[in-house]
C-alpha cells in the first residue's frame, strides 16, 4: 500500500451514554458536557485539526452519541463530520486505507470519534510500530482518554493520554491488559 499518511490521527470515544435501559442510545448530560468541553480543548491542545470522522448510523440503530460528541467541535472548526463508514471491521479497514492513502490527508491531522468496542481494532489497523502498546480493550467506563497515532521518520507511533477535562476524569491511561 502506498501511503500518504496524515501527520497525526487523534482517536476519542463518544461522550458518556445514558443509563436509561429504554433508550441507551442517548447521551447523558455529562456526555453533552464533554462534547462542549472538547470543542475548544482539542484545537488548543493539537493546534490544528483538519478532518473529522465518525461512524454512520447503521440501519436499525438510533445511536447518535458519536456524532453528537463531535458536533460542537465541527461547529467550532467549521468542518463537516465525515460519516461514510459504519462500525464494522470491514468498513473500518476501508476507512483506515482511505485515510492512509488519499493524498488530501497527507500531513493533516485527522480526528476520529468512534464506539469504544472497535477503537483498539481501528487503532491497530494503522499498524503502529509499537502495536504491542495498544490496549486490547477500551473499558466501558472510560470516556476520558485520547489515543494518538503520530507519523515519525521511523513510522507510526501510538500513545495515549488522559483528557483531564471534566470533574471525575481519571489521570491515568487505559492499562495494557488482555
Amino acid at each position: 500500500m502506498v501511503t500518504m499518511e496524515p501527520s497525526r490521527v487523534i482517536v476519542i470515544r463518544h461522550g458518556e451514554k445514558s443509563q436509561n435501559k429504554n433508550n441507551p442510545s442517548l447521551q447523558m448530560p455529562k456526555g453533552y458536557e464533554r462534547a462542549g468541553a472538547l470543542a475548544p480543548f482539542l484545537p488548543f491542545k493539537f493546534k490544528k485539526i483538519d478532518i473529522l470522522y465518525a461512524p454512520s448510523i447503521e440501519p436499525g440503530s438510533q445511536s447518535t452519541r458519536v456524532v453528537e460528541t463531535i458536533t460542537p467541535l465541527s461547529r467550532y472548526l467549521n468542518l463537516p463530520i465525515l460519516t461514510t463508514h459504519v462500525n464494522s471491521k470491514d468498513d473500518i479497514r476501508k476507512m483506515v486505507k482511505l485515510i492512509r492513502t488519499n493524498p488530501k490527508y497527507h500531513g493533516k491531522t485527522v480526528l476520529i470519534c468512534w464506539h469504544h468496542n472497535r477503537i483498539p481494532f481501528l487503532t491497530k489497523e494503522f499498524n503502529p510500530n509499537n502495536i504491542n502498546q495498544v490496549p486490547h480493550n477500551w473499558p466501558n467506563d472510560r470516556f476520558d482518554v485520547i489515543w494518538l497515532l503520530k507519523k515519525t521518520p521511523n513510522g507510526i507511533i501510538f500513545s495515549q493520554e488522559p483528557e483531564k477535562l471534566l470533574f471525575g476524569d481519571k489521570t491515568s491511561v487505559i492499562p495494557l491488559k488482555k
